[in-house]
């Protein structure tokens, strides 16, 4: 059940970081990432990194 959450709370938080900062430049550090989950939740589509 808690891993359930985990996983909601991540998709949950993916969108809300997608529809917030979908149009602006933005420098984002990562602290305390120890797991590769939570970088590949974040970083999920080349897309976001640079313009076309």
């Amino acid at each position: 059940m808690e891993e359930e959450m985990g996983r909601f709370n991540a998709h949950v938080g993916f969108n809300v970081i997608k529809n917030r900062l979908c149009s602006k430049q933005v420098f984002i550090v990562l602290d305390d990432a120890d797991e590769i989950e939570q970088i590949e939740a974040l970083a999920c589509s080349i897309e976001w990194f640079g313009s076309e």
